[in-house]
């Protein structure tokens, strides 16, 4: 979800209101919640730590924000955003593994809403959730949108995923359904838990996400429903690749680079690799140059996804993994995209779709197929909501715009 056109508002913001700070009684970031005492504080788990970072003021979101919240939810900004970086347990492969992410919190407020918010696709540790920072220098990018929610009078919580933050040095496990889930409840678990320690309430319980936000999203709606630990009032799912074997076959059947699918499409088998323990070598399913840029990065970052999204499916793939993906081979790579999508089961709280109807990186036919599959289990809770004339990038602000509107009414 993050683009040049956002890190261009935050520029624009951080210089004109950067006296803000010096203005307002931010706190220096604290080691600890309640780091006032000898004793670090005692938390339940998953949650392992909470250091408090720097406080944001209203004034700064109201800038930030003008021209993608609705003019009704600009007016409504008044509450000043204490952030905090957690640390928590979750599971991998049965193993207990520590993960990180970011909470927000209104300060002036006690009882409040929450709402999680899941991340887009990234390819930068700088973007992860939890390293939110505006002073020194912009990072966690995209943790802005769940800060400014909480200027609303939400407290708002985003997982950094396996592979960001603390969990670093392994390889973000993309699309896994199983990782996906486990580590996003128990973040919203950690959160529960720090919020207990801060005496602050919490209400109606929403989910969010947009992009790999979106596939995030469902997956944890569903854990959510199957665990029934956890009563959610709305989520919102924008843009997700709900249907993996779909979104494939439609990849490996063009010829030619659609609106760099060929990045992300060649994440996901790359980490399909790592996760499932193939070690397959990766000539076997790219063309020489980019199987060596890979082989000596070691990591699918920023230069890799750059590198491979100008090429054409023709171009990037080996040829032999092409032809049997496209026929009958490969049937461990299909299983996996199959047992991994999200659209295959009926959704019991309420739901919208939203997708941009000329979406060619995720097309819009995951929400059509999503839809129609909820709709065939029973769902009765669903809608689908296009957004004309949008790609993948464009219809990001209005997915925004409408989801949170359509929180805020809820909780009036």
């Amino acid at each position: 979800m993050s683009s040049i056109l956002k890190y261009l508002k935050l520029f624009f913001v951080f210089i004109f209101i950067g006296n803000l700070f010096l203005l307002t009684s931010c706190s220096k970031v604290a080691d600890e919640v309640g780091s006032s005492s000898t004793q670090p504080p005692t938390y339940e788990l998953p949650l392992i730590s909470a250091t408090e970072l720097q406080t944001v003021p209203p004034a700064f979101f109201v800038l930030l924000m003008r021209n993608i919240f609705p003019s009704q939810l600009i007016t409504s900004i008044q509450y000043t955003v204490k952030p905090y970086k957690i640390i928590y347990q979750t599971q991998y492969k049965g193993s207990a593994v520590r993960a990180s992410g970011i909470v927000f919190i209104p300060v002036e407020k006690t009882t409040a809403p929450w709402v999680s918010i899941q991340h887009g696709t990234i390819f930068s540790q700088d973007s992860a959730p939890s390293a939110f920072q505006i002073q020194n220098g912009i990072k966690g990018d995209e943790a802005f949108y769940m800060a400014a929610v909480t200027s609303l009078g939400f407290i708002a919580c985003g997982a950094d995923y396996l592979g960001y933050g603390e969990s670093s040095s392994m390889v973000h496990p993309y699309h896994h359904y199983e990782s996906t889930a486990q580590t996003t409840l128990d973040m919203l678990r950690a959160t529960q838990s720090l919020l207990k320690n801060l005496k602050i309430t919490t209400t109606k319980l929403f989910l969010a996400g947009y992009s790999e936000g979106g596939y995030a999203t469902l997956a944890l709606q569903k854990k959510i429903e199957e665990d029934v630990e956890f009563t959610i009032t709305a989520v919102s799912a924008g843009a997700g690749a709900y249907d993996l074997l779909g979104s494939a076959q439609s990849f490996l059947s063009g010829g030619t680079s659609v609106e760099k699918m060929t990045g992300v499409s060649s994440f996901l088998i790359y980490a399909y690799n790592k996760v499932y323990g193939w070690n397959r070598p990766l000539t076997d399913f790219f063309q020489g140059a980019y199987a060596q840029s890979l082989e000596n990065a070691s990591t699918f970052d920023t230069n890799q996804y750059n590198l491979f999204s100008q090429a054409s499916p023709n171009e990037l793939i080996n040829p032999v993994f092409l032809s049997a993906c496209q026929g009958n081979g490969e049937q461990d790579f299909k299983n996996a995209l199959t047992k991994n999508s999200v659209y295959d089961w009926k959704p019991i709280s309420l739901l919208r779709l939203y997708h941009g109807d000329s979406d060619t990186m995720v097309p819009s036919a995951n929400s059509a197929k999503a839809y129609a599959t909820f709709i065939q289990r029973g769902a009765t809770n669903v809608s689908l909501h296009y957004i004309a004339g949008a790609d993948h990038n464009t219809a990001a602000p209005q997915f925004l715009s409408e989801t949170l509107l359509w929180f805020w009414e809820l909780v009036q």
